[in-house]
């Protein structure tokens, strides 16, 4: 003790800690900036590790000097000092040099191989405006396709837009996607023919693998997509299955006018502003279709304009047609799309089963052809029925298995995505501590990819977290930031929710005038169809009215809470709506509904807890979910009193 106390005197006297209070400071301010910056321009993420590094490393630089010339009349350069700082900056550099020069993350190795990673870069339209929807159209579907041909990492299209200008070089690119190679090409119309130059580059020698002129006829221009997809293939050393090799490098079709129906379809629809966009962009779907009855993507472009609109009929019987098609033709790539579609039209019809069904025939054929990365998103996509059903173990191992193809392909967005889906069911087990940490895995990725509306759904999570902890400061501030994001991005659905989730926390908070005022708000922006999103407003709004008197207003929004949740799904909210609808009626003092709705809050807990397959995470659900908790001891309390 005495030589601790010993050595803590001379950080004093020798004033070390002011010096690293200053250092540490400057510091902070320093990190803050290059990381505003770096995802301000998204520049490469390796640029902030190296700040940290020499900043880290500065931090004992500081330390030797406060240590050697804070104390009055030190003498200057010692030989220690400068050994030492010699040490710092060696250090330093040799760790900045290895990061730098460290492969992308994206480089990773399956059974000691390195996974190929490619960026395929818009075709640049050298030609007319008019001519954009070719470049545009192959480039997507290149994306897709190669996506498809094994363990391969292809940067996805979301990320490719940023770059479509041309303005970045190629090795700046592949930094920033974290791929190894590059394939950058332009294509020009000249009357009946089209003329494509492209190369393919690996980024970190700048070795040019491939460079070529290709010439073609209009009327075989959708072969130009397969040409490209063989010379990837084969570039990359890829090996994909002999159904998917066929697939994705045959013609899109043999006829030159469906084709272009099909470009520029895809083009409208996909840039999109209005809802005559969408109807134009179903006319030419529809006249490639009169054309070619057998172009599954004109069928399944077509499908979509429907279900965008909320026409699930439509879109089904379209998406059934597609599937027929496909499977008469043989062509598995198009057999799982349809199905995989079909899947998502039964889960916004809210019919689950079926859609668990869609998705697990599509699932089976991703894993027989080999297609990597279908079977990462269908993964996740029977994660999120499972989820949705209160099944959260079964949710969390389809997850898992998603997230590891996912970081086998690194694939970055999948890696935004299924932490955040994990994080949700931890968060619904009362699992608060995992939850937080997925979220911040999701919000890290998403914020680096610039995916805005991922970022703002990941917000709200954690602000969920911390409303169900009790933490409503930070659950409020949270809650602030997506708020501001939805606004931004006009997401009024999204505002909704927000507002919805903002004004429970009032009403916990015994703030009802403000809880009010947010809900109503929040009601103004529900639409009838998202019945659990409405009636979870609605809930809260009705109690808050009770609370302060207005037992008209509060009546009449239960009753529209009550018809709504005789339809819809039993999702999480459903718990939370029947123990608001309980407490309503408790202050109402109807006691025959106060019993209606706790029995259905009970029943719907325990057939959630029954699904869940570990122990600890059935109790930590039973015990650590706050409305699930009121639930059972009310139900416990109502059982003790009748007897």
């Amino acid at each position: 003790m005495p030589r601790l106390r010993k050595f803590f005197d001379e950080l004093k006297e020798r004033n070390v800690r002011k010096t690293l209070t200053i250092y540490m400071s400057s510091a902070l301010t320093a990190t803050g900036i290059v990381k505003l910056f770096t995802e301000a321009y998204r520049l490469p993420p390796v640029l902030f590790s190296v700040t940290v590094t020499l900043l880290t490393f500065g931090l004992a630089s500081a330390f030797a000097l406060a240590w050697f010339h804070g104390k009055k009349g030190a003498r200057r350069f010692q030989p220690k000092e400068i050994a030492l700082h010699g040490i710092f900056f060696a250090g330093a550099l040799f760790v900045s040099f290895r990061l730098i020069g460290a492969p992308p993350p994206s480089h990773l190795s399956v059974d000691g191989e390195e996974v190929p990673s490619i960026a395929i870069l818009y075709l640049k339209n050298l030609g007319p405006e008019e001519d954009e929807p070719y470049s545009y159209g192959i480039t997507q579907d290149l994306i897709v396709d190669i996506a498809k041909a094994g363990l391969v990492r292809v940067a996805p299209k979301k990320d490719i837009l940023f770059f479509q200008s041309g303005t970045v070089t190629i090795d700046s690119i592949a930094l920033k996607l974290h791929v190894r190679y590059v394939l950058d090409a332009s294509i020009r119309r000249e009357g009946d023919i089209l003329r494509l130059s492209g190369q393919i580059v690996e980024a970190r020698t700048g070795r040019t693998l491939w460079a070529d002129h290709m010439r073609t006829t209009m009327s075989e221009a959708a072969s130009l997509q397969g040409q490209l997809a063989r010379t990837i293939i084969s570039v990359l050393n890829l090996n994909p299955s002999e159904s998917v090799r066929k697939d994705i490098t045959a013609a899109r079709s043999t006829n030159p006018d469906v084709y272009e129906f099909y470009l520029r379809a895809k083009y409208l629809y996909d840039k999109r502003a209005t809802k005559e966009d969408i109807l134009t962009a179903r006319g030419m779907y529809l006249k490639a279709i009169e054309l070619d009855s057998t172009f599954v993507p004109a069928r399944i472009g077509l499908g979509q304009t429907h279900e965008s609109q909320g026409e699930y009929s439509q879109a089904e019987q379209i998406y059934r047609h597609a599937l027929q098609t496909a499977r008469k033709s043989e062509i598995r790539i198009e057999e799982a799309v349809a199905l995989s579609r079909l899947g998502v039209v039964e889960w916004y019809r809210e019919d689950f089963p079926k859609a668990l069904e869609y998705y697990t025939q599509s699932l089976t054929i991703s894993v027989e052809i080999g297609d990597r990365e279908g079977e990462g998103r269908t993964l996740n996509n029977i994660g999120l029925v499972y989820h949705i059903q209160g099944d959260y173990t079964t949710a969390l191992d389809y997850y898992t298995k998603s997230l590891t193809i996912g970081l086998a392909l690194g694939d970055r967005w999948a890696e935004a995505r299924t932490p955040n889906n994990i994080g949700n069911v931890y968060s619904n087990l009362g699992e608060y501590d995992k939850a937080l940490d997925y979220y911040g895995r999701a919000l890290r990725m998403r914020q680096e990819l610039g995916d805005k509306p991922g970022e703002c759904i990941t917000l709200s999570n954690i602000g969920n977290v911390y409303d169900l902890k009790g933490e409503y400061g930070k659950a409020l501030d949270h809650y602030s930031q997506t708020l501001r994001i939805t606004q931004e991005l006009g997401d009024r659905v999204g505002e909704g929710m927000i507002l919805t989730a903002i004004g429970s926390i009032y009403h916990k908070q015994g703030k009802y005038a403000e809880a009010i005022d947010a809900l109503r708000k929040a009601q103004s922006f529900m639409r009838l169809t998202e019945r659990p999103a409405t009636a979870t407003a609605l809930s809260w709004l009705a109690f808050a009215e009770m609370k302060v008197g207005d037992r008209k207003s509060a009546q009449a929004h239960a009753d529209t809470v009550e018809t709504l949740l005789k339809s819809a799904p039993r999702t999480e909210e459903f718990v939370e709506i029947c123990w608001n609808l309980y407490n309503i009626n408790s202050l109402i003092g109807n006691r025959q509904k106060m019993s209606e709705y706790l029995e259905q809050a009970y029943r719907e807990v325990s057939s959630r807890a029954d699904r869940i397959g570990d122990e600890g995470l059935r109790q930590s659900y039973l015990t650590n979910v706050p409305t699930v908790r009121a639930v059972v001891a009310a139900w416990n309390g109502k059982g003790q009193a009748s007897r």
